[in-house]
């Protein structure tokens, strides 16, 4: 008898371990789980985070590079009005949100190049014009309804 009761007391431990080895797998298992779920959250909004900051510095930009066309047509209007012997300085920046940039005037459109293959212009008076722009300070001058650009 006393062999049967230790029998069976050897057979509850058993069951006793087995079934707490087996709640810890279980937690195991949910901690990897719950893991894995946070990471998945937190990688959609990390994924969708970014693609709103490269919008956002794409409609930047976009916003920068137009301006910079409006502005370079804004002054060879205005140099162009005022008549035989009138120049202006002005400055353009070096880089649009670092990118480099080259502007170009053809059939009286001003062109801004990004070197992002985008194209921004801007359509000014029929003027002639003779010159390159360069980022930082241009020189325009107006000689008998010509420009004269950084000449």
């Amino acid at each position: 008898m006393e062999i049967r009761k230790n029998l069976l007391d050897h057979n509850n431990k058993s069951v006793f371990f087995a079934a707490k080895k087996k709640k810890k797998a279980q937690s195991s298992i949910e901690l990897v789980m719950v893991v894995c779920m946070v990471s998945l959250i937190f990688s959609v909004f990390y994924t969708n985070m970014l693609q709103k900051n490269m919008n956002l510095k794409a409609d930047r930009l976009d916003q920068n590079s137009r301006q910079l066309s409006y502005y370079i047509a804004y002054e060879l209007n205005n140099v162009y009005v005022q008549g035989d012997g009138y120049s202006r300085n002005f400055t353009l920046p070096q880089k649009i949100l670092d990118y480099d940039y080259n502007v170009s005037v053809f059939d009286n459109i001003v062109y801004v190049f990004i070197e992002t293959n985008n194209t921004y212009l801007k359509k000014t008076i029929p003027i002639n014009i003779s010159g390159n722009f360069t980022g930082g300070l241009n020189c325009l001058f107006n000689k008998k309804g010509i420009i004269y650009v950084n000449n």
